[in-house]
């Protein structure tokens, strides 16, 4: 009798214990749900799984536009692109080696441009946030495949820029049939740099013939997207509506174009890619994937 009144006495400290642990299962599966929504990219309903923008933001270290910025978002977002914001101490060298494995179908690269002069036939370099350094990148800067960059206006610390042989030669991978604008000045001077992009499997790239204010190509860019994204008109048209509503370049006169010509005719939707790139195994020998930032992921607003 008294080993059956032990074992009844034990039976409701084992539902107890049950009804504990079901309670505290409960509460992870709650607090993950919460942890999971406030951190996961959120998508709206017109957004289609997979299609990706980015904008590489070199120069909102001294010149911060939320005004792009923000309107940027809202029109890729309503195009169905999600949006990744590279913040100027995510812009380094090893960022131009490793931004196309990333799949975007759109870049903007708000940069600096500048043109090299002491190189045979002056090719346009894209500026980085990082610190120039003799010692840094070596066989890079024996190769000319970066260089040194200042912004022509200003006594800014001298950082690296990558030159069109380094989009050509240290690419990760291809391109997925990606639209890259180019923000900064010179971005169309001449025709190596758009190639550059065009070699490595992008499919047209819009940029400026020369010089150009951050306040006029902030103001340009917005149009261009509105046209291209929203609107849905061609690449040729969307430049020709950017210039007729916001003009070339007050002071230097630079006018916005676009590379190849070919491509001009095409919409933003029938420039996708038509095939599957994959991703190459390469790592170029000078910068680990680990010492590459992650860009900011933006939500839906």
């Amino acid at each position: 009798m008294k080993a059956s009144g032990s074992r009844s006495a034990k039976k409701p400290k084992r539902k107890s214990d049950l009804s504990t642990l079901a309670a505290l299962l409960v509460v992870v599966i709650i607090f993950a749900f919460v942890v999971y929504s406030l951190i996961a990219p959120q998508q709206t309903g017109s957004q289609t799984p997979g299609m990706k923008a980015a904008i590489v933001d070199q120069l909102s270290m001294l010149y911060p536009n939320r005004e792009f910025t923000k309107p940027a978002e809202d029109i890729m977002h309503q195009a169905g692109l999600n949006v990744d914001i590279y913040k100027p101490e995510n812009v380094t060298v090893g960022l131009y080696a490793w931004l196309p494995d990333a799949g975007y179908r759109l870049i903007l690269f708000r940069v600096h441009g500048g043109v090299n002069q002491k190189i045979e036939g002056n090719p346009v370099g894209l500026y980085t946030s990082e610190p120039y350094n003799e010692l840094s990148h070596p066989q890079e800067q024996l190769a000319d495949l970066v260089g040194m960059g200042r912004a022509y206006d200003r006594n800014d610390t001298v950082v690296f820029a990558v030159t069109p042989k380094f989009i050509k030669e240290r690419s990760i991978t291809d391109y997925p049939g990606t639209v890259v604008v180019l923000m900064g000045c010179y971005g169309l001077f001449s025709t190596d740099l758009p190639q550059a992009f065009i070699e490595r499997g992008a499919s047209a790239v819009i940029g400026w013939k020369g010089l150009v204010s951050l306040e006029h190509t902030d103001k340009a860019t917005l149009v261009l997207l509105e046209a291209m994204l929203l609107d849905k008109l061609s690449i040729r048209d969307s430049v020709d509506r950017t210039l007729d509503r916001v003009g070339s370049d007050p002071e230097s006169k630079s006018l916005l174009a676009f590379y190849p010509e070919e491509k001009g005719s095409l919409t933003f939707s029938e420039l996708q890619p038509s095939g599957l790139f994959i991703a190459s195994s390469m790592t170029p020998a000078f910068v680990r994937r680990d010492t590459v930032s992650e860009p900011t992921r933006h939500r839906a607003y």
